[in-house]
C-alpha cells in the first residue's frame, strides 16, 4: 500500500497493483461531509463504493474499500474509436507545482502506450489545463464514392416558330434530332470506390462504394464502349435518337438529300424520313414515323404523305392545288396549307395562313397572326387563329365538335388514380432494382434472374405509365377549353364566316373577336 494523502481526520492509500483506493478515518468524530474536502484537493479521487464509504466512518481505524485513484492523465477512447479525449487530473495549484515538461512528455508516452498514432492533436496537448477533458486524436472519416452519372442525349423542343430573314418568313420546329455512326448519344460515368478511414488506432474504416446506376439503351441499336471509367454510348447506325421503353434507341431514318421525283421513286420507309428538298406533284412519301420537308419550296400537288403513327412538318408549306393530301398520326406542322388536305391525329399547327383548305385535327392552331381563309376547319376540341376569313368576305366554315365535359372530368379522375397507382408501384420496383444494382457485383444466378424480371416488369411499367401520362396531358388540354368546344380568334373573324361548335352554329355578320364557346347548350363570346 503507498500512502497517497492524510490530514488530522483520514488517510487514503492505493494499492499499487490494482489502483484501488482505501479509506482509513482517523478521528471518531469526524463526519462523513467532511470527505468533499478530500475530493476536491485530490481529483485523482474516484469514490465508486459509497457502502465502503459509510462502513469507513461508522468504523474508525478501519481500512475500507472506497474506489479507485485514477491516473495523473486519463485516456478515453470512444466506442467508435474515432476520438481519443485526454484530462489532467491535477488542481491547478498541483498542476503550478508540477514539473510540466514531465507531464507532456508522459502524455505523449500514454499515447504510444496505447497504440493511438492517428490524427494526434500536438496543439491540443501542448494546451492541456488541469481538470479539462480535451480531444487529443481524430480518427480518419472514409469518404464515400461518388455514385455513378448518367446522363443521355437531349433531345429538342417541338415549338414551331417563324423568323423574318428581311422580308422572308421562315418557318421552322426541331422535329427529329439526327445522329450518324458513332456518334455520341449518352454515357455513364463509373461509380467510385471510396477513400478509406481510419481509426485513432489506425485501424482502416471501408469507404462505402458509389452507387451504380444502369445505361437504358437499345443494345440492336446502340453500342456501350469503356474507357478510363467512363461507358459512352455511341449509335450503331444513322437514325433518330428517341425514347422507348425507358430506353434511349436510334430508329431507322432515311435522309434525301435532294428531292423525292422519278429518280427516287416513291417513297415508303419502315422508320423517319428527312428529305432536304422537296416533294414534287403526284408522289407519295409514307413513313411510319416522322417525316420532316426541309425544302424552301414545300410541297405542291403530291398524291399522298403519310406518317403513320407520327408527326410530319413541311417548313416550306403545302401549295396542294386542290389534290395535296397531308395526314399524320400525330401532329402536321406547316408554314402555310393552300388548297389541300391536311389531317391530324392530334394536332394542326399552321404558321402563317390556311387558304381554302380542309383541316381535320383535334386541335388546329395558327401562331398569333396566322389567318384561316375560305375552305373548312373541322376539329373536335379547340380552333384558334389570328383572323377568320377576310375583308372581301371569302366564305370560311370551322367546325367544333365538341365533347363533354363531365365525361372528360369522370375519365381524368379515373386516369388520374390509374397513373397514381402506377407511379408508386413503379416506384417500389425501381427501389427493389436499386438494391440489386448496389449489389450488383455480388448477385449470384438466382438473384441475378430476379433481378432481370424486376427490369422486365419495370420497362413494361415504364411504357403504361408513359401512356397514362400522355392521356392524362391530353385530358387536361381539353379541359382547358372554355365551355365544351371553343373558337379563339386573336384579331377578327369576318362577316361571311360560320362557325359551329357541338352543332349549335353562329353566322358572323359583323367583325368580332375573342373567344366563341359553347356551355349550357348556348353559344357565348367572351372578348379577349
Amino acid at each position: 500500500m503507498k500512502k497517497v494523502y492524510e490530514n488530522q481526520i483520514l488517510q487514503l492509500d492505493v494499492d499499487e497493483s490494482t489502483q484501488q483506493l482505501y479509506l482509513t478515518v482517523l478521528d471518531k468524530s469526524a463526519k462523513m461531509a467532511s470527505f468533499d474536502t478530500v475530493t476536491k484537493e485530490n481529483p485523482r479521487v474516484k469514490v465508486g463504493n459509497f457502502k465502503g464509504l459509510k462502513e469507513a466512518f461508522e468504523a474508525p481505524g478501519h481500512q475500507s474499500l472506497i474506489g479507485d485513484f485514477k491516473p495523473l492523465i486519463d485516456l478515453t477512447v470512444s466506442k467508435d474509436e474515432m476520438k481519443c479525449h485526454m484530462t489532467l487530473n491535477l488542481t491547478k495549484s498541483q498542476f503550478e507545482e508540477a514539473n510540466q515538461e514531465e507531464i507532456l512528455s508522459q502524455a505523449f508516452r500514454l499515447l504510444e502506450e496505447k497504440s493511438i498514432s492517428v490524427g494526434i492533436q500536438k496543439e491540443a496537448i501542448e494546451s492541456l489545463r488541469p481538470m479539462e477533458t480535451v480531444v487529443v486524436a481524430y480518427g480518419i472519416d472514409s469518404i464515400p464514392g461518388e455514385d455513378a452519372k448518367v446522363r443521355y442525349y437531349e433531345l429538342g423542343e417541338k415549338k414551331p416558330q417563324v423568323k423574318k430573314d428581311g422580308n422572308v418568313d421562315h418557318y421552322e420546329i426541331h422535329l427529329l434530332d439526327c445522329v450518324q455512326k458513332g456518334d455520341w448519344v449518352g454515357e455513364k460515368i463509373h461509380a467510385t470506390e471510396g477513400t478509406p478511414g481510419k481509426t485513432v488506432f489506425g485501424n482502416p474504416i471501408p469507404a462505402k462504394k458509389g452507387r451504380d446506376f444502369p445505361l437504358k439503351f437499345d443494345k440492336k441499336a446502340i453500342d456501350a464502349v469503356e474507357s478510363d471509367g467512363v461507358t459512352e454510348l455511341k449509335a450503331k447506325i444513322e437514325g433518330a435518337v428517341r425514347f422507348r421503353q425507358g430506353k434511349i434507341t436510334v430508329e431507322d431514318h432515311l435522309f434525301i438529300s435532294g428531292d423525292v421525283n422519278y429518280k427516287t421513286g416513291n417513297i415508303r420507309f419502315n422508320g423517319h424520313v428527312t428529305i432536304e428538298g422537296t416533294v414534287e406533284d403526284k408522289f407519295t412519301v409514307v413513313a411510319q414515323k416522322d417525316i420532316l420537308i426541309k425544302g424552301d419550296i414545300g410541297v405542291g400537288a403530291v398524291d399522298l404523305i403519310h406518317s403513320e403513327s407520327g408527326d410530319i412538318a413541311i417548313l416550306g408549306g403545302i401549295n396542294g392545288k386542290g389534290v395535296a393530301k397531308i395526314k399524320a398520326g400525330r401532329n402536321v406542322y406547316a408554314k402555310f396549307v393552300r388548297e389541300a388536305s391536311v389531317e391530324a391525329g392530334d394536332d394542326i399547327n399552321v404558321g402563317l395562313y390556311a387558304i381554302d383548305s380542309h383541316l381535320k385535327a383535334n386541335f388546329i392552331t395558327s401562331l398569333e397572326n396566322g389567318r384561316i381563309i375560305g375552305g373548312n376547319v373541322d376539329a373536335t376540341h379547340r380552333v384558334m387563329a389570328g383572323s377568320i376569313g377576310n375583308r372581301f368576305e371569302k366564305e370560311t366554315q370551322i367546325k367544333v365538335s365538341g365533347f363533354s365535359r363531365k365525361k372528360v372530368t369522370e375519365e381524368l379522375t379515373v386516369i388520374k388514380s390509374q397513373f397514381s397507382e402506377a407511379l408508386t408501384k413503379g416506384n417500389q420496383l425501381k427501389r427493389q432494382l436499386e438494391i440489386f444494382e448496389i449489389n450488383q457485383d455480388s448477385l449470384d444466378e438466382k438473384a441475378l434472374n430476379t433481378y432481370n424480371a424486376l427490369m422486365f416488369q419495370y420497362e413494361k411499367l415504364i411504357d403504361e405509365i408513359n401512356e397514362l401520362n400522355a392521356e392524362l396531358r391530353r385530358l387536361e388540354t381539353m379541359l382547358l377549353t372554355r365551355g365544351e368546344g371553343e373558337i379563339t380568334v386573336l384579331d377578327n373573324a369576318h362577316p361571311n364566316t360560320m362557325l359551329e361548335i357541338k352543332n349549335l352554329q353562329k353566322k358572323v355578320k359583323s367583325l368580332l373577336s375573342g373567344s366563341i364557346f359553347v356551355k349550357d347548350n348556348e353559344i357565348h363570346l367572351k372578348s379577349e
